[in-house]
């Protein structure tokens, strides 16, 4: 008479067992999930927060290029006259002809056979990610560090290259023997004299033609930031 009760409180205590032992597997499956989510959440935060901060390097970047074409401009306006921008100046980052068969940027997809400037001035050319012979003589301008200029750019280093965009170095842009890139109007001036009542006198019109510069700069910045800028100028 006893054994009957007996067996049905063991029953009742092994089926419990059972519902508590699967509320926690439901309960570990249920951590495994949020733990898996917020590991994801944090993880495109993380994401997020790199690429803005990877994008706001690169616009610095470009701040600083803008000063540093500013430097480039004022150096070639101090030179003086077109007859003093005739030679090389190769460590101020000067060049009296075009280099049209360079590659400035080193970037993937270039021919071959184009040359690489030596931006770094280590003579490897390692930044370049595309085929080229590097020019160790063709170098850029000694480096810029804005930290003493700017300090919202702390941290950023510019070089440029400048090209007069000419055939032939050494000789004068207006040398039959050079072709150069320049403006058909901008540079002629005109005699501002109407020249006597009776027309004997005409308006006299002076050649001074000035031929293009390419200013091409690059910039360095914190994560690994680099931009190139190219700049056309006319004096």
């Amino acid at each position: 008479m006893h054994t009957i009760p007996h067996l049905i409180r063991s029953r009742c205590v092994r089926t419990g067992s059972r519902e508590r032992g699967a509320s926690l597997l439901f309960a570990l499956i249920t951590l495994v999930a949020l733990a898996l989510a917020a590991t994801a959440l944090v993880r495109s935060v993380d994401t997020a927060a790199v690429v803005l901060g990877n994008l706001g390097a690169k616009k610095a970047t470009t701040i600083a290029a803008d000063r540093a074409t500013q430097m480039a401009i004022n150096y070639l306006v101090q030179k003086g006259p077109e007859a003093n921008r005739f030679n090389d100046e190769p460590n101020k980052g000067y060049y009296a002809n075009a280099k049209d068969d360079y590659d400035m940027t080193g970037f993937g997809g270039t021919d071959s056979a184009r040359k690489l400037v030596n931006w770094d001035v280590d003579g490897s050319c390692t930044y370049a990610t595309a085929g080229g012979v590097c020019d160790s003589n063709t170098r850029p301008s000694d480096k810029v560090a804005f930290a003493n200029i700017d300090p919202n750019l702390r941290g950023f280093e510019a070089r440029w290259l400048i090209t007069r965009l000419c055939t032939t170095a050494g000789i004068s842009n207006v040398d039959p023997a050079n072709s150069c890139a320049q403006p058909p109007k901008v540079g002629h001036l005109t005699d501002q004299g109407a020249g006597n009542k009776d027309y004997t006198q005409i308006q006299q019109q002076i050649n001074n033609p000035v031929p293009f510069y390419r200013i091409v700069v690059r910039v360095n910045g914190p994560r690994n930031a680099v931009t190139y800028t190219e700049t056309i100028v006319n004096l």
